[in-house]
């Protein structure tokens, strides 16, 4: 996990990888993350070099250029 966002009580995941291409080991950060955080994790988000915005497992992927 590369950073995460304090907002309030709640922290804010996020994963930055500079692949084109989603693959779904990119959100492993994020989801060991959200484990520990439990009820103070907020939306983990997965910022990639892709063009495609998608959500897989509940996880926010986004293209790097939307953010």
């Amino acid at each position: 996990m590369d950073l995460l966002i304090e907002e309030g009580t709640r922290l804010f995941p996020v994963e930055i990888k500079s692949g084109a291409t989603f693959a779904s080991d990119m959100l492993t950060p994020l989801r060991w993350w959200s484990g520990l955080a439990a009820a103070d994790a907020g939306q983990a988000t997965l910022v990639y070099a892709g063009g495609e915005a998608l959500t897989h497992t509940g996880i926010h992927i986004r293209p790097w250029w939307s953010v």
